[in-house]
């Protein structure tokens, strides 16, 4: 018994040269039927009389009505009646062959359309032209191998985040044990020397702890889940950032300003509080960071086209040219500078993350007069 199989015929295609060879074969077609157009209407002129036909002493076919005659040369009129036609059917055959091009590039553009939306293009009809037919393969199979490409590094991306964050969380159970034998260490007694080795784990294990706490906030901050805003008053954020910096600046004796450039009391921004709020100390802590014991750190907030801004301005030695370019970027650290070993290099790019998150970004530059600048740019 046979089976059939249900096959989708596939149709009879042609390239570009054979499709001009066609057309000029119209254009010749066109030529022997004009020509034949014209023989007959002049027969038939000829056989009703309207016509008196040429003769062999030397005169040219004319029209019997000597009016006629006066006016149109006959032999002329029928020249120009043959190129008419000829025109004529040669203009059938061009727009008959840009529509049929019109017709495959709109089912290419149909097929762009319906991958950008989303949506499959392999039920479209296959073109009749090859050279469109490579092109309607080739964009799908990129779209496929595009759409897998992206699942792909989706997953890797989501494997990475997972296997970074609980590698955080399973590094604070050994901190916590250091931390406590430590403690305990201490209420035994040590000799100087003894206690100095302590303290230079406690120190080892505080960093380790907040390394992982910075780890586990970056990798929440890559969280693709739209962020909970509300409206909040911007002088409302900039208090909670003063008061989560007040230690940093008692630290090293910064003297800190607040400055407001065309914010009235009244104005608020859709925003999510923890998350600016984390950021913008990140970028005070770096500044306090690079500025010496007394330095200087201002806070500006103002509005620069259709964001809200808010700038960190410190007195210390600026970005250097690396640090302009990649100051964002994750894990980079700008040796050479004071506070290094505090520095774990993803202070601002958790805080780029937070302002892209914000419909925003983040601005890193040099004052012209002296000290860095770290622009926020939230989208109002």
């Amino acid at each position: 018994m046979k089976h059939r199989h249900a096959h989708r015929k596939r149709p009879r295609r042609s390239g570009f040269a054979q499709e001009v060879f066609w057309l000029l074969v119209q254009a010749v077609i066109a030529g022997v039927v004009a020509l034949l157009v014209t023989a007959l209407i002049v027969t038939i002129l000829i056989r009703t009389g309207a016509v008196i036909p040429g003769d062999t002493e030397g005169n040219l076919p004319r029209f019997a009505d000597p009016e006629w005659a006066s006016r149109i040369n006959f032999n002329s009129g029928s020249i120009l009646l043959f190129i008419l036609l000829f025109l004529l059917l040669v203009l059938l055959a061009i727009v008959r062959y840009v529509l049929r091009m019109k017709w495959e590039v709109n089912r290419i553009v149909m097929v762009c359309r319906l991958l950008r939306n989303g949506e499959s293009a392999t039920h479209m009809e296959e073109s009749q032209i090859s050279e469109f037919q490579e092109i309607r393969d080739s964009v799908i199979q990129m779209d496929q191998e595009l759409v897998a490409s992206i699942a792909r590094q989706n997953q890797i991306e989501q494997e990475r985040k997972y296997q970074i964050s609980m590698l955080a969380h399973d590094i604070n159970t050994p901190i916590t044990i250091i931390q406590g034998n430590s403690e305990l260490l201490e209420m035994t007694p040590l000799s100087r020397e003894q206690q100095e080795y302590n303290a230079e784990i406690q120190k080892a294990a505080d960093t380790l702890y907040h390394y992982s706490r910075e780890i586990i906030l970056y990798s929440k901050s890559e969280d693709p889940v739209p962020l909970a805003k509300r409206e909040v008053s911007i002088h409302e954020i900039v208090d909670t950032l003063t008061k989560m910096c007040s230690g940093v600046f008692a630290f090293k004796s910064i003297e800190h300003s607040i400055e407001y450039h065309e914010i009235g009391p009244d104005a608020t921004v859709s925003v999510h509080l923890t998350l600016l709020a984390r950021a913008l100390f990140n970028a005070v802590d770096n500044a306090c960071e690079h500025v010496s014991d007394g330095g200087r750190v201002t806070i500006a907030v103002g509005v620069e086209d259709q964001y809200v801004r808010f700038q960190v301005i410190d007195n210390g030695p600026g970005f250097s040219e690396q640090g302009l370019a990649q100051g964002a970027q994750l894990f980079y650290r700008e040796f050479g500078r004071e506070g290094r070993e505090r520095h774990y290099g993803m202070g601002l790019a958790f805080a780029s993350r937070v302002c892209e998150h914000h419909g925003g970004r983040l601005r890193i530059e040099n004052s012209p007069v002296e000290g860095g600048v770290v622009t926020f740019l939230i989208e109002s």
